[in-house]
């Protein structure tokens, strides 16, 4: 991302120049008192007391430690200069990879809600798109009857539905916020999702085998339903007609299992993003979004979801208390 880029750019200089400040002023304060001491009399730094030396010998002296002290002074300002010129090297090398370390958090941030925002008005274009169609076409047809215009708000209602499904789970993914920790029955609740959603099932001809036990935890009812919806809902998803979804739990720990295919080790990686969808073995209606929102909501009440895979048995997601 080009805003990143200058940032690291600027980032990097800031932190050269500040390297750089300190530096000269190291050198100006060292090379002031080695100057100092330089320009202190040969006689008080020889430790000679008056009168030792010839007035020839003495003057020799003098010019000989002038010499030496001029080159002193020559030599320390090279190698400070040198020295100040590697921290403006090395210290900018070191700036650029710092100030890269500290932005790469942003960076995949602002390039995950970029991916986000695409992702997000591709789902909403889709029922936008099909419901504008519909509503062209029939426009132009001056020949539909009353029984075409109720299958037309049908199919209208359905997308409008899906619209108000994904933008649902887009809010709640968006909120953060502390929800109440209540004691609750987890066989209770499971119950609950089961009767919710037992008439799609019949649909599909699956059935919910519920083997949920009794168990008191800590949690909160609404979100605990939420996450047991979408993971029901998901099992009954992927799962061929005529087959068994399982509920079940371990101390609390809540588990469901479908029939499907399982899911692919490459795919495997990436269920629990926003907007990801298997399509290679696990093809059903959806948004990509109820795992990442399950997940999201798993974490708000102390829980998180895992998964196991397998080819004969299918998918095992757990609720699991952290």
């Amino acid at each position: 991302m080009k805003v990143i880029d200058k940032a690291v750019l600027k980032l990097a200089g800031i932190y050269t120049l500040i390297l750089l400040v300190v530096s000269i002023g190291f050198s100006v304060a060292f090379f002031g008192a080695t100057n100092n001491e330089l320009n202190r009399p040969i006689v008080q730094r020889a430790g000679f007391a008056q009168g030792r030396l010839s007035i020839d010998e003495n003057e020799s002296f003098r010019i000989l430690m002038q010499q030496r002290d001029n080159e002193i002074r020559d030599n320390m300002l090279i190698f400070l200069i040198f020295i100040n010129l590697g921290v403006l090297i090395f210290g900018a090398m070191a700036s650029y990879f710092l100030a890269r370390l500290t932005l790469k958090p942003i960076r995949r941030n602002m390039e995950t809600q970029a991916q986000f925002v695409s992702d997000a008005s591709h789902e909403l274009r889709t029922p936008l798109t099909a419901m504008q169609m519909e509503n062209e076409v029939a426009l132009r047809d001056k020949s539909l009857d009353k029984k075409q215009l109720q299958e037309l708000v049908k199919s209208n209602l359905e997308e409008v539905g899906k619209l108000r499904e994904l933008t649902d789970r887009l809010l709640k993914l968006s909120l953060d916020e502390k929800p109440e920790i209540t004691e609750i029955d987890v066989r209770e609740l499971v119950n609950k999702t089961q009767t919710r959603w037992q008439k799609i099932a019949d649909q599909q001809k699956i059935v919910i085998k519920n083997t949920t036990k009794s168990h008191k935890i800590q949690s909160n009812t609404e979100l605990f339903l939420e996450i047991l919806a979408i993971l029901i809902d998901n099992a009954i998803k992927y799962s061929p007609r005529g087959s068994t979804v399982i509920v079940g739990s371990e101390n609390g720990d809540v588990f469901v299992q479908d029939s499907g295919c399982g899911i692919s080790d490459d795919d495997m990686p990436f269920i629990f993003d926003r907007f990801y969808r298997v399509e290679k073995s696990r093809v059903g209606d959806g948004f990509g979004l109820g795992l990442p929102l399950a997940k999201r909501l798993a974490e708000q009440i102390g829980f998180k979801i895992t998964v196991e895979s397998n080819d004969d048995t299918g998918v095992t997601f757990w609720a699991r208390k952290v």
